[in-house]
């Protein structure tokens, strides 16, 4: 199976869980965009915490898909490179695997890969994002151990709409002479065009966009060699390109008691797969081909009646991964995997008693998965299929001041391996039992008191079980991770004289997994799944949100603070790995924003913290701490109607090189910075957007 593009970030298979008090709403007229009713409602009828992120505003920022979702707190984007590369969430320390990513409420996760890679979807027709922590909503799934992503597109607008935007990108001249770069605006090419029109009662949308990039920045190589400086060296990351096309269209038509939608899209997009840290690939190519339908109908006879919903959503992706050389699987080779599934659910959410919300779903859902190598089928294919039997949502009486809430998930699946012959092969059956209950209560007016407990589970991904035919091998034998995770907060949020708004958040988590399906490396370029015992993460979190609107409609400040402390061991048997830290979990996280609109003109810094991290379950492999700098300014000018300019620059002190000792008692050396995966980062780069956009609400 392709997807070694991402194999960094596929060795660390931990569990954690996340929370994250949401953040307070201000004015239009600050920096702080409004959500939508829709999205409030997530956030503030949720006992677990949920960040809503407007892509909107945050597009207006010159951030991509992943950034917007890597600043909230508790998150950890896993990037092989710069914009446009492999790009994995983890939420609180979990792998990539234990966190849900969904389009619109439908899973997109395949069975075959186990998790959703970011860069394969672009921001532009985007809403919100909506990350929840603590709580992940029954019927997003059963294994949301880390938590769930749920990107919510934006629907047809009433009337006509036109969007025009353009984005170059650009590394920036190295501190040093050996890492200079010319400014050749590489590091992104994007083009995207958005029209819709209709009215109150029917409208259609449909979005094209076309992005590449080279990925040819410089970093610093110890060529694996902490300790020895005589063979380090600036190099320049090759093979690390990427282009993409990207189409979608939808469709809404409302009547008086019902509505109906519709979308599809397509992706296609080519790669070079760079390798992993000192070991570069030269010729090793990726593909994606990837095509999704979603079909719905909601049905409320009456404003406060029953309301009923049916879905039917596909999913087609065919991966193809080209090694000329041999550098992966150690003599030329072609790989292609094809992955099919289908998702019919429904759902319906009533009044109890005046007061409770009750909500029952039930859905079902097939998946195949037909691996081939050198234009050759492989002796078996793999199918699964996953019924959510029941599926209960009760909220007792959400307007009070103090709200109970219960949940139970209820999921059977089974797999079915055929071999080439079409006979049955190596099968598993399974029953999941998901009970979660959660507490919201409001002391004062101003504070609220949050908490939940749930238990989750998570069924082993094809490629954990049967491998990719290259750099990593299966074990059909693995075990389903089973995890259970707890958390407790506080909320607060008010007004600090006429034109200051606070919201102050604290929360505390804890989360142990069964199990734990981790990628343990058996050579120097393989690994090999493996379930190597129990898990526990226990941390917390605490936020701060500071909006400042002194100076009139047009003029305003925003603050953002977050830090999160997270501890993730260890817990199996085995003597070395026994008590250590889990791999790719830094300790220490903190994010700082600070954000001004004064009339037309908007500026923006952010600084984002990482404390080390270890690549190994040994802990002997370290990663060295980071502190990244950015910032933006989005310009739109008055005498220029629907026309945005923004200029964002990325790691803007060029941290290429950090100095420091690799454990603690050893001499300080020159480090490179890296991501917790041990794929080093991008210099200072800069990006340019220039949006043009007509109609609409904006």
């Amino acid at each position: 199976m392709p997807g070694v593009a991402s194999l960094a970030a596929l060795l660390f298979a931990g569990a954690a869980h996340a929370d994250d008090p949401p953040p307070v709403q201000a004015p239009a007229a600050t920096v702080r965009a409004e959500t939508d009713e829709e999205a409030r409602t997530v956030r503030d009828e949720t006992p677990g915490q949920v960040t809503v992120v407007d892509a909107r505003a945050e597009r207006d920022r010159g951030k991509d898909l992943p950034a917007m979702i890597d600043a909230a707190p508790g998150v950890d984007v896993r990037r092989t490179g710069g914009r446009g590369s492999s790009a994995l969430t983890s939420i609180r320390g979990s792998s990539p695997a234990q966190v849900v990513v969904l389009v619109d409420g439908v899973p997109v996760d395949p069975a075959s890969l186990g998790r959703t890679d970011l860069s394969e979807w672009s921001a532009e027709g985007v809403e919100r994002v909506e990350i929840s922590r603590g709580w992940a909503p029954p019927r997003f799934g059963n294994g949301a151990l880390g938590g769930a992503v749920n990107i919510v597109l934006a629907p047809p607008p009433p009337g006509g709409l036109t969007e025009v935007s353009a984005t170059l990108g650009t590394y920036l001249p190295g501190s040093t002479a050996t890492a200079a770069h010319a400014l050749t605006m590489d590091a992104e090419r994007r083009l995207s065009v958005l029209e819709a029109r209709g009215d109150a009662k029917q409208s259609w949308l449909v979005l094209g966009s076309y992005a590449d990039g080279e990925g040819d920045y410089v970093y610093f190589d110890d060529n694996g060699t902490e300790l020895e400086d005589g063979d380090d060296r600036f190099r320049r990351r090759t093979n690390n390109d990427n282009r993409s096309v990207e189409m979608q269209a939808r469709y809404r038509s409302e009547g008086s008691s019902s509505a109906v939608r519709a979308a599809a899209s397509y992706l296609h997009r080519e790669a070079g797969v760079s390798g992993i840290g000192a070991f570069a690939t030269q010729a090793v190519r990726s593909r994606v081909d990837r095509a999704s339908t979603d079909v719905g109908v909601e049905l409320e006879p009456a404003r406060s009646g029953p309301r009923a919903r049916l879905g039917l959503s596909g999913l087609f992706t065919r991966r193809g991964l080209d090694d000329p050389l041999g550098e992966m699987w150690g003599a030329s080779r072609m790989s292609e995997a094809w992955d099919a599934s289908g998702d019919l659910h429904g759902g319906l959410t009533t009044l109890v008693g005046g007061a409770g919300l009750l909500e029952v779903d039930a859905g079902a859902r097939q998946e195949a998965h037909l691996p081939e190598a050198d234009g050759l089928a492989l002796p078996s294919h793999d199918r699964r299929s996953a019924w959510a039997a029941a599926l209960l949502d009760v909220g007792i009486d959400r307007e009070a001041a103090w709200v109970l809430t219960g949940a139970f998930r209820l999921e059977a699946s089974a797999d079915r391996a055929l071999g080439a012959t079409g006979t049955d092969g190596a099968g598993a059956s399974r029953v999941f039992a998901s009970p979660r209950a959660g507490l919201r209560g409001c002391l004062f007016p101003w504070l609220e008191l949050l908490g939940n407990v749930g238990v989750y589970g998570r069924a082993p991904s094809f490629l954990e079980l049967y491998g990719d035919e290259a750099a990593l091998a299966g074990s059909p034998g693995l075990k389903d991770e089973i995890g259970a995770n707890m958390d407790a907060g506080m909320r607060a949020r008010g007004e600090v004289g006429p034109f200051t708004k606070l919201s102050l958040g604290a929360t505390g988590f804890r989360s142990d997994v069964e199990n734990l399906i981790q990628f343990v490396p058996n050579s120097q370029v393989t690994y090999v799944a493996q379930n190597i015992g129990e898990a526990r993460t226990w941390g917390a979190e605490g936020e701060a949100e500071l909006d400042l609107f002194p100076l009139g409609p047009r003029a305003g400040m925003e603050l953002d603070l977050a830090y999160t402390f997270m501890d993730a061991r260890n817990l199996t048997r085995m003597g070395a790995w026994r008590g250590k830290r889990l791999p790719g979990r830094s300790e220490h996280q903190a994010h700082g924003a600070l954000a001004a609109v004064l009339d037309f003109v908007r500026l923006g810094y952010e600084a984002d913290f990482a404390s080390g991290a270890f690549l190994d379950p040994s802990n002997l492999t370290a990663v060295p701490p980071r502190l990244l700098h950015s910032v933006f300014v989005s310009v739109a000018p008055p005498f220029a109607p629907g026309l945005t300019c923004t200029l964002a620059v990325t790691n803007l002190a060029d941290t290429i090189v950090v100095y420091g000792p690799p454990h603690p008692g050893w001499p300080d050396v020159p480090r490179p910075v890296e991501d917790v995966a041990g794929q080093p980062l991008p210099g200072a780069a800069a990006f340019l957007t220039v949006r043009y956009t007509q109609g609409g609400d904006r």
